[in-house]
């Protein structure tokens, strides 16, 4: 079973294929208005729409920020740079699958990100009282 969205990249690749083997130019290969052609007809057989495409631009920036939280998580200086970085890290996981979420146009993602986001705030609470008292029972007199 295929997921949604490959068959149509496959059949397009296929008739793309297909269009370059008959040019009008009759080489094998493709003039530049046979790819013009072949361009504007894969453009077509995706249905993309311009705020898919800025999805797909916010999705690689949050992805980019994951990773630089994730850098300074690792390479932070305190314990404090970390848990900051770790927080910022879980926030953007919260915001990434809210973007998957429209893009795949699932809104039962967003009540994981709902989950995410109070687990991400409870176990920021936690770790932050644990690097205070070293313990998680009661504060010491």
């Amino acid at each position: 079973m295929l997921p949604n969205g490959v068959l149509p990249m496959i059949l397009a690749a296929s008739e793309t294929a297909t269009h370059a083997a008959h040019s009008t130019s009759g080489r094998g290969h493709a003039s530049s208005s046979d790819l013009h052609e072949m361009l504007s007809y894969s453009s077509h057989a995706f249905h993309l729409s311009p705020t898919h495409h800025v999805m797909m631009a916010t999705s690689a920036a949050v992805l980019i920020t994951m990773t630089l939280a994730l850098i300074r998580a690792m390479a932070g200086p305190t314990v404090f740079d970390r848990v900051l970085a770790l927080n910022m890290f879980g926030t953007k996981t919260v915001l990434f699958i809210c973007v998957v979420s429209f893009v795949t146009a699932r809104t039962d993602f967003l009540d994981l990100a709902l989950l995410y986001s109070l687990m991400n705030f409870i176990g920021m609470v936690a770790l932050l009282r644990f690097t205070q008292y070293r313990s998680f029972g009661e504060e010491p007199a």
